[in-house]
């Protein structure tokens, strides 16, 4: 689960800089910059799922097993 947080963060810090770097200086085309934000974008969304997920299934599961009152 905190790896999934970090990576999250990650991704987002990483898009933000793209933008930014794309926004002063034209470093890629349009078109690139466009589907690499989008890609970011995509894999940001995943992995945000999956760590819900995998954190939903973790507290369920101490729940089941009556650690957690």
């Amino acid at each position: 689960m905190r790896f999934g947080t970090k990576f999250c963060i990650s991704l987002f810090v990483l898009g933000a800089l793209i933008a930014l770097v794309q926004m002063w200086f034209v470093v890629m085309p349009a078109d690139i910059f466009f589907k690499v934000e989008v890609t970011l974008g995509i894999i940001f969304i995943v992995t945000l799922v999956l760590t819900f997920f995998a954190k939903e299934a973790a507290e369920t599961k101490r729940l089941r097993d009556g650690q957690d009152l």
